[in-house]
């Protein structure tokens, strides 16, 4: 699906999910402003979830330590609802109703292959952020089984909702 179909799809409710860059293509969709972040965030750590976020999927995530791999923030946009932050990321998930997610972190590349690509594509991204390939490699060798069974419970409920 391309950008401009998704303003269509949102207005019409049908069930959305956005990861990472989806989640900022979500919220400038809805007219939130998309824009740098104030640090790179990368590595794995909890996100707070807020009382709406305790009382939705994302309480299968809550203390565990899931991947953030971006540099990028938005706004919030209006009629969502906010599930959870990071010190750093005011902005972690929101959602809309039952059908829209949205959600800044990577629920799903603990167990991914495609992690290594992710660390050997970018140095310059990692060193900015003040970590190194091989504490990634701990990190996801350490929490990447954990987030990706949370990550699963969290998406299984979500669609279990719609």
């Amino acid at each position: 699906m391309n950008s401009s179909g998704l303003p269509s799809r949102i207005a019409r409710g049908l069930p959305t999910l956005g990861v990472c860059l989806g989640a900022q293509m979500i919220a400038a969709a809805m007219g939130a402003e998309v824009r740098p972040g104030p640090v790179k965030e990368i590595g794995f750590a909890p996100v707070k979830l807020n009382d709406p976020g305790a009382d939705s999927p994302l309480r299968h995530v809550a203390g565990v330590p899931m991947l953030h791999w971006h540099g990028d923030t938005f706004g919030l946009p209006d009629d969502v609802e906010l599930l959870a932050s990071t010190p750093s990321y005011a902005h972690q998930a929101f959602r809309r109703g039952p059908e829209l997610l949205a959600l800044q972190f990577h629920a799903e590349m603990g167990e991914d292959p495609r992690f290594e690509a992710w660390i050997e594509n970018g140095p310059a991204f990692i060193a900015e952020a003040g970590t190194s390939p091989e504490r990634l490699r701990g990190e996801h060798e350490a929490h990447g089984s954990a987030a990706v069974a949370a990550g699963k419970a969290m998406i299984t409920e979500w669609l279990r909702g719609l």
